[in-house]
């Protein structure tokens, strides 16, 4: 069993604009702080010398910050991540196997987004509630003493939950961006 926390805090200052001898515009001048505590829980069970069970619940964080150009901030981002998987090593140690499924629920979730009604038309927002879950592996094979082989990969669903009212250009149920569906890996490596 482990138990752990940790506590974030973020100052951060933005000038929209110095004056013509370079001194920074204090009526420009935005600051912001965020702080948090993030706390991880995690309980492992070794089934055999070579193979182990885990589950982990873990609280996760990202501050806010400043719209470059633009008046608009946007709030710091949080998560509640799930994650239960394996680990072992078979066959003399020949065949090493990890795997998990995975579950993250974020709130304020941040994303770079289209919206002409913005000075530049796009800023990074808190969009609302959104979910990453999937599953991913890793499978590494000494086949022998001078080739090993791998293959690893992810199948992951990505998708808005919820959204603050007058948040453009995408709906409950998009996916998110800059998440891949799937993602896989082979590789040999003969020495």
């Amino acid at each position: 069993l482990e138990i752990g926390s940790r506590y974030f805090e973020d100052k951060r200052d933005y000038n929209l604009s110095a004056g013509q001898d370079g001194d920074l515009n204090a009526a420009t001048l935005q600051k912001a702080e965020f702080d948090k505590v993030s706390s991880k829980v995690s309980l492992s069970y070794a089934m055999t010398d070579n193979s182990t069970l885990y589950f982990r619940v873990a609280e996760g964080f990202r501050s806010g910050g400043f719209n470059p150009g633009q008046t608009i901030t946007y709030d710091a981002e949080s998560l509640v991540a799930y994650e239960l998987g394996g680990k072992a090593s078979i066959l003399d140690n020949q065949l090493q196997v990890e795997g998990n499924i995975y579950h993250s629920n974020y709130s304020e979730f941040q994303t770079f987004l289209l919206d002409l009604n913005l000075p530049s038309g796009f800023a990074t927002l808190n969009a609302g509630e959104a979910e990453i879950k999937g599953v991913e592996w890793n499978i590494q094979w000494q086949a022998f003493d001078q080739l090993s082989l791998a293959f690893s990969g992810n199948v992951t669903e990505a998708e808005y939950t919820a959204l603050h009212p007058g948040v453009p250009s995408v709906l409950v149920g998009d996916k998110l961006d800059s998440v891949p569906e799937y993602s896989f890996t082979t590789s040999a490596d003969y020495t």
